[in-house]
Order: structure tokens, then C-alpha cells, then sequence
């Protein structure tokens, strides 16, 4: 869960999607057990994940694998 920050200066709570609370998962598990995962994913499903967001570290990393794939 994210907090966000109104105009006023109260906090909101934002619940995180998805993508977020599965890429945490991933990135936060040892390194082999998430590497199994991301080899079993579908192509489509990675890139879904790093065009959700607007990060220039995921569009960076979305580049990368389309080298890759080529």
C-alpha cells in the first residue's frame, strides 16, 4: 500500500496494483527462485509489466530485452 500526498497535505492511502506487489515479490525472493519465475513467464506478461510503468529504468529494461530478442 502506497500513501499519497493530497494538495491539502493530508495522506492518502492508494492501494498498489498488481504489477507492483508482484514485482516487489520477485525482486525480494532469492535470486534462483526468481529467476525460475521470470523464465516462466510469457514474453507478453514482461512487457505488459515494464510499459505500466512511466520509469525510465523500465522502458531502459523493456529496450534491453527487445535487443535481445532479436
Amino acid at each position: 500500500m502506497r500513501l499519497r500526498i493530497r494538495a491539502d497535505g493530508a495522506a492518502q492511502q492508494q492501494q498498489a496494483d498488481w504489477r507492483d506487489c508482484f514485482i516487489r515479490a520477485v525482486v525480494e525472493m532469492p535470486a534462483d527462485w526468481g529467476m525460475a519465475i521470470i523464465k516462466a513467464m510469457p514474453q507478453e506478461m514482461v512487457n505488459e509489466l515494464l510499459q505500466s510503468r512511466n520509469d525510465p529504468y523500465y522502458k531502459f529494461a523493456l529496450l534491453l530485452l527487445q535487443r535481445a530478442q532479436k
